[in-house]
């Protein structure tokens, strides 16, 4: 597959760090449901010519500042949002081909559907940028949206890509050394199996790595059972 030549190099960097981040997943490059420009219903209701009833194309974003991608289950639609007068224009576009392709995706590929943009270049330190993306982040209708401000000096372009991806479904702890759940339990696991001369007694540590073992959820319950057997071990 080849870009086009007006691919903005930003979108194309993003594209390929998502790729990049996916871990093993099956990515496929622009499939054919996020490009659909005709909404599923009205296919299936098109005339005796076949011809379906699409949106105009002033209400879909330009071939030349959009891919996609299917990461897994994800389906991602990727875009440019290039100027401070066409923002908001060009984020209702972006929502518009959403809720296209949502129409021709299964149901619980619908429900993963999510938007990620990206902004000028040098974006992340512009006042009306930021608020820009918390306006756009906190609207969740059709699908979930994120944005990233790149920052203008090249060589910080590649942590601030890593910080907008480690806010993405792309980051899954489990999947890595030392960290989220399971890295805890099985540093309760090599605390329960040492011997302790100061702090909790091995009894209670032992107890309590049962409880979080057992557990289905945290909250209250959760809460009440591992201070009731700090009470009995008192």
């Amino acid at each position: 597959m080849t870009d086009s030549p007006l691919l903005p190099p930003l979108l194309v960097l993003l594209r390929e760090a998502i790729i990049a981040a996916a871990q093993g997943e099956t990515v496929r490059q622009e499939p054919a449901d996020l490009r659909r420009t005709d909404m599923k219903a009205t296919t299936l209701l098109a005339g005796q010519d076949g011809t379906p009833a699409g949106l105009p194309p002033d209400s879909l974003p330009p071939d030349d500042r959009m891919s996609s991608l299917m990461v897994g289950a994800y389906p991602l639609i990727l875009g440019a949002v290039t100027a401070e007068h066409t923002a908001l224009d060009e984020v209702r576009r972006f929502a518009n081909q959403a809720a296209v392709s949502r129409t021709w995706l299964h149901p619980e590929q619908a429900d993963n559907l999510q938007v990620f943009l990206v902004g000028p270049l040098g974006s992340d330190a512009s006042p009306f940028w930021r608020d820009r993306r918390s306006q756009i982040e906190r609207d969740e209708r059709i699908c979930r949206k994120l944005m990233w401000l790149p920052p203008e000096e090249p060589v910080a372009l590649s942590q601030s890509l890593d910080l907008f991806l480690a806010r993405t479904f792309l980051v899954r702890p489990w999947t890595k050394g030392n960290s989220g759940l399971s890295s805890q339990l099985d540093s309760l696991s090599a605390i329960a199996r040492t011997p302790l001369k100061d702090g909790l007694p091995l009894a209670l540590t032992k107890e309590w790595l049962d409880i979080l073992n057992r557990a289905a959820e945290g909250g209250e319950e959760l809460a009440a059972a591992l201070c009731a057997t700090l009470e009995r071990n008192q």
